[in-house]
């Protein structure tokens, strides 16, 4: 009864784009490609000194789920997405997750 015209019938582009290929995870995307990883660590802030009402929870969690992991592919499959979001934002544990077998 209240829908649009675009509820009733999705536009074709919308379509097309659902129906795309599949989406490869950040984490795999950035170690397949190294202009990419490059162009992302550069854009990253830098570094700034942890104090005990800073600490990211998410990315010491991430930290240590990569660190017990045998390979990149083990650490994706138990990460949660805020973890995987404070480690995409963090150069020196990206680069370590990356470097995972």
């Amino acid at each position: 009864m209240f829908s649009t015209p675009e509820d009733r019938e999705p536009p074709s582009v919308e379509l097309s784009a659902s129906a795309g290929a599949a989406i490869k995870p950040a984490l795999t995307e950035l170690r397949e490609d190294a202009a990419l990883l490059a162009f992302h660590l550069a854009q990253l802030p830098p570094s700034h000194a942890v104090r005990p009402d800073t600490i990211d929870a998410n990315l010491a969690v991430g930290r240590a789920k990569v660190d017990a992991s045998d390979s990149l592919e083990q650490a994706a499959a138990h990460l949660s997405s805020r973890e995987i979001f404070s480690i995409l934002n963090d150069g020196p544990a990206l680069s370590a997750a990356l470097q995972k077998g």
